[in-house]
C-alpha cells in the first residue's frame, strides 16, 4: 500500500515538473537544444569631440542569440548643447537606417525594432536573400533637437545573409556621421561641426 502511494506521488511530481520544464522551453536538454548559441557584447563605443556636444551610448539588454530571439541593441542619443539641427534623426531616419544597418565589410545587420525584414530563413535570424529587397526612396534632413533632448533607438542584431557562416565570431563595426547646424538652417546648409561616431560589437560562441 505504501509503495503504491509513493509511486503515485512520484508520478504526480514527475508529470508536474516535466510539464513545467516543457512549458518554459521547447528545446531538448543539452547543447543540442540551441544549434547556434552565440553571445554578443559591446567591444567599443565611440565618443564625439567636445565641440559637437552630443553623445550616443549603447547597451545590449538581450545579448544572446537563440532560435527564439536575436540579440537586442539599444542606443541612447543625447543633445548636450543648445537647441539646434542635428544629422541624427528618428524613425526611418534613425542611425544605421536602410543599407547603413550592415556592418562594415558585412557579417551583421542592425534592423530597427518592428522593421525586421521578411521573409527570413527558417530557424535563422537572417533575411532570405532570394526574397525581394528594397528601401524607401526618401532623404533624411537634419532634425531639430531641443536642449538636453534624448532619443532611444532599439535594434535587432541579425546575421548578414550575404556573408558565409552564421553569426561568425569576430568584431563588427558601424559608423555614423554626426553634424550640427543652426535650428533654422536649410537642409543643404554647411554644417557648423561634423564628426564620426563608431560602434563595435563582438560575437562569441555562447
Amino acid at each position: 500500500m505504501r509503495r503504491r502511494q509513493a509511486l503515485a506521488a512520484l508520478g504526480t511530481l514527475s508529470v508536474g515538473s516535466i510539464a513545467g520544464c516543457l512549458d518554459r522551453s521547447s528545446f531538448p536538454f543539452g547543447s543540442e537544444g540551441n544549434p547556434h548559441p552565440r553571445r554578443v557584447s559591446i567591444a567599443h563605443i565611440g565618443t564625439l569631440p567636445d565641440d559637437v556636444a552630443f553623445a550616443i551610448d549603447a547597451e545590449l539588454p538581450t545579448p544572446t542569440v537563440t532560435d527564439r530571439h536575436p540579440a537586442t541593441l539599444v542606443l541612447t542619443a543625447r543633445n548636450l548643447g543648445a537647441k539646434r539641427a542635428l544629422s541624427v534623426g528618428v524613425d526611418g531616419c534613425r542611425p544605421f537606417n536602410r543599407s547603413r544597418g550592415r556592418s562594415e565589410n558585412g557579417g551583421l545587420w542592425l534592423y530597427g525594432a518592428r522593421d525586421e525584414p521578411e521573409p527570413r530563413v527558417d530557424g535563422r535570424w537572417e533575411y532570405d536573400p532570394d526574397g525581394p529587397i528594397g528601401y524607401p526612396a526618401y532623404g533624411c534632413a537634419r532634425r531639430v533637437w531641443a536642449a538636453g533632448e534624448s532619443q532611444t533607438y532599439v535594434y535587432s542584431v541579425w546575421d548578414d545573409p550575404v556573408t558565409e557562416g552564421y553569426y561568425e565570431p569576430g568584431t563588427y563595426r558601424w559608423t555614423h556621421s554626426v553634424s550640427t547646424a543652426p535650428p533654422e538652417s536649410e537642409m543643404d546648409a554647411e554644417p557648423t561641426v561634423q564628426a564620426t561616431w563608431g560602434l563595435e560589437l563582438r560575437v562569441q560562441e555562447a
